[in-house]
């Protein structure tokens, strides 16, 4: 190629090189739409879960009740100078409760139900009053339809000597001893509480009912003597360790165990008397076992 060629190729770039600029210019006059730059993508939405249709007829949940508060108990005052109560046994007064049977049981206050008052001079009356027979074998078939409820069964009844110092002092009168046993309990007003019923039926010559009977009574002084006086036989050491197994499931008949250890406390250093039974009792406190006895020797 000459050299004329080289400047006419020369000149026709530079040519093309200064228009081309001044041909987007025109361009862009003319109205012509510049390349539109590429809109943004909107951002990808996370897939929503789907709630829980409520089924049809569904029942409500009820909204949560703000709870209660407990209203405080007022602690009661103090009275300025209070007089204390004397300490004592008095006759048909409550016992105190004394402390539980079970080391770290709780501890129940007892208040005895006011005890049934007694017409003793009337009691006396109809505890000497002649008995009809038909009385007594009524007496007789009550006991024995009593003595059926009993759960356990005591061994045959026998006598030994430190009896006879019990036996000799007391007013034993066999022929209306059931008839007069009723009576005793009737004028009283006491029924015996199930729980007796599941014990043996006598302790020794001492009868279970009695002793339920004077485990109830044992605010008044003459029964908690009947207790203190024969506490260390040892019928009556089985009784009280039947009666304090019972008791630890049973509050009440602990706070009645307690109570009759406080009153039988405050007797310490009254001599012991082996044969005592309280007046109003005599032979009714004996099992009907030994009345039977008796009876069958003579």
């Amino acid at each position: 190629m000459n050299k004329k060629a080289w400047i006419v190729m020369l000149a026709v770039v530079l040519f093309v090189f200064v228009s081309w600029p001044c041909l987007a210019e025109e361009e862009k006059r003319e109205g012509k739409p510049a390349p539109a730059k590429p809109a943004p993508q909107p951002a990808k939405q996370q897939p929503q879960m789907k709630q829980p249709q409520e089924r049809p007829n569904a029942p409500a949940k009820p909204a949560p009740q703000p709870e209660k508060q407990q209203p405080q108990m007022r602690q009661p005052q103090e009275r300025p100078n209070a007089p204390q109560q004397k300490q004592g046994i008095q006759p048909g007064s409550p016992g105190q409760a004394g402390p539980a049977a079970r080391p770290g049981a709780p501890v129940t206050a007892h208040r005895p139900e006011q005890l049934h008052q007694v017409d003793r001079g009337e009691l006396a009356r109809k505890m000497k009053a002649p008995v009809p027979r038909e009385a007594q074998q009524k007496a007789v078939a009550h006991y024995r339809a009593e003595r059926v409820r009993f759960t356990r069964q005591s061994s045959p009844m026998r006598f030994v000597p430190a009896h006879r110092v019990i036996l000799k002092r007391m007013r034993i009168i066999p022929g209306t001893y059931y008839y007069r046993r009723g009576i005793f309990y009737d004028a009283y007003g006491y029924v015996p509480p199930p729980y007796i019923y599941t014990m043996y039926p006598r302790y020794g010559l001492w009868d279970a009912v009695f002793l339920g009977f004077m485990l109830e009574r044992a605010a008044e002084q003459e029964y908690a003597l009947m207790y203190y006086n024969h506490r260390d036989e040892a019928e009556m050491m089985q009784w009280r360790q039947d009666m304090d197994r019972m008791a630890m499931d049973n509050a009440d008949l602990r706070a009645r165990l307690a109570a009759m250890d406080q009153q039988v406390a405050q007797l310490q250093g009254t001599p012991v008397d082996s044969a005592y039974v309280p007046q109003d009792a005599q032979d009714v406190a004996l099992s009907p076992d030994v009345i039977d006895q008796l009876t069958a020797a003579k």
